[in-house]
């Protein structure tokens, strides 16, 4: 005899006796799940990705380019006092 859902086989003969699972239908369960967990997973993903694009806009992006401008003005101004404090 030839088990063609191995996976399932080793899922139902690791259930309790009195699981409500053991009275489905064997063949083919793990495999109809398979998929639609699948699919889930896969729109779960594409919601994710919509979700993080739409947060990294051009307003959070701005006050991140504003905050490195500022950072370098201020190593910039600092790098320059000291340059002209050890020359005088």
């Amino acid at each position: 005899m030839v088990d063609r859902y191995p996976m399932e086989t080793a899922s139902f003969d690791n259930l309790p006796q009195d699981s409500p699972v053991s009275y489905l239908d064997y063949g083919g369960t793990l495999t109809y799940i398979g998929e639609l967990v699948k699919e889930k997973r896969k729109e779960n993903r594409d919601q994710r990705r919509e979700f993080l694009i739409k947060k990294i806009n051009n307003v959070n992006l701005s006050k991140v380019l504003d905050e490195i401008e500022f950072k370098s003005k201020k190593k910039w101004t600092m790098n320059n006092i000291h340059i002209l404090r050890q020359i005088t």
